[in-house]
């Protein structure tokens, strides 16, 4: 009970008090609470819409809606979301620890660093579990457009997908990302930070729409 009111704690800190709980993540890295936290994401996000996910399966393989065969699909999505968005994570976390190491004047562990882009997760987790309680509570499935719906009646499906996976959620996670990159390159411009953190984003995004950019040239 003491470890999950730490972990709550530690959670609210970096949405009001990023710096001081970066401060202690440098000194004491703490990658478990991020871990569990990123793994609800997915367990909340696979849950919230399992109803749609199991109908849709089940009519594509024609399979019977038995309480196994929802288990079975619900398990299998459960892993593949949550172990998509702890890659997603690392992969955060070792472009924020090479750069870093290239340009800080002081050794950074790896731990400390994942530790800090871990902890930048919870807008995103606040997007989810809000998304999540309106998808149980309405009983309908929303489509997230992100920025995507400011563009109308556009034909570059690059350019949508592009901004589809942006909104206010992800720009509040990077700033979060953006102050702990501040504090470990301390000493250095508040533009090398920007720089790490643009680098960061651009190649973050680019990733989740990589077949996008595969069928646009087909």
């Amino acid at each position: 009970m003491k470890g999950i009111v730490e972990g709550v704690k530690s959670f609210v800190s970096v949405l009001f008090e990023p710096i001081s709980l970066f401060n202690k993540l440098i000194e004491k890295p703490k990658n478990f609470y991020p871990f569990i936290l990123i793994m609800l994401i997915g367990i909340f996000l696979v849950l919230s819409t399992s109803q749609f996910l199991i109908q849709e399966i089940s009519h594509l393989f024609e399979l019977e809606e038995k309480l196994s065969n929802s288990a079975i699909i619900i398990g299998i999505f459960t892993f593949i979301i949550s172990g998509g968005l702890l890659i997603e994570w690392l992969i955060q976390a070792i472009v924020i620890y090479f750069m870093v190491s290239l340009f800080s004047t002081e050794n950074r562990e790896f731990r400390a660093v994942s530790s800090i882009i871990g902890y930048s997760w919870v807008p995103i987790a606040v997007k989810v579990f809000s998304f999540s309680l309106l998808v149980m509570f309405s009983g309908e499935l929303y489509e997230i457009k992100g920025f995507s719906g400011i563009l109308k009646d556009t034909d570059n499906s690059l350019l949508s997908s592009f901004l589809k996976n942006i909104d206010f959620f992800v720009i509040w996670q990077y700033i979060i990302m953006y102050l702990g990159v501040k504090i470990l390159l301390r000493g250095s411009s508040k533009w090398m930070s920007i720089m790490i953190i643009a680098f960061t984003f651009l190649l973050n995004t680019i990733l989740k729409i990589i077949p996008e950019i595969f069928t646009s040239f087909m």
